[in-house]
């Protein structure tokens, strides 16, 4: 029912007009570009995910495959707590903190996550034409060519978010 293409989209019922909500509430921050988005939020804070395949009128139409509403954990904890997440690798590289604080009925919340990505890529080329016959000016010509041709690229990009929340 749920999907998410190599591109990293998400896709409900085979369909990208998903709107996404977060603790039933539209949010500013799943509003722009929903994959990037969506890498960001750590694993950890989700409670649960609710599918709605079949949404009221009260949504008129935005996501017309459906809603996915993302449940994120309360912390009902007193005192101060955090958690810190740290993902390496040769191509992809991500991390998260999030800090919390809870006195009373007032909770304090903030956290930060940020991705990078690096592409290496080289190609290398190198092609011998033996005995090529054209014709030039009405004459014919017998060439023997050579073609090397060496390419070096990289993608490289990141992105990140912060996030700032108050509960009472």
């Amino acid at each position: 029912m749920v999907s998410v293409d190599p591109d990293g989209n998400l896709q409900l019922r085979g369909s990208g007009n998903v709107r996404i909500l977060i603790n039933g509430k539209p949010s500013a921050v799943i509003s722009g570009d929903i994959a990037t988005a969506l890498k960001q939020l750590p694993g950890d804070q989700i409670k649960s995910v609710e599918v709605i395949t079949s949404p009221s009128a009260k949504y008129d139409g935005e996501g017309s495959a459906g809603i996915i509403n993302i449940v994120l954990k309360e912390n009902n904890l007193q005192g101060v707590n955090g958690n810190v997440g740290l993902a390496l690798g040769t191509r992809n590289s991500n991390g998260n903190f999030t800090l919390n604080a809870r006195k009373g009925k007032l909770g304090v919340t903030a956290g930060v996550n940020a991705f990078a990505f690096y592409s290496p890529g080289d190609q290398e080329v190198d092609r011998i034409d033996r005995d090529v016959r054209t014709v030039v000016n009405g004459q014919s010509v017998l060439t023997t060519g050579r073609l090397y041709q060496r390419n070096d690229g990289t993608g490289m990009g990141g992105g990140g978010q912060g996030r700032v929340g108050l509960e009472y």
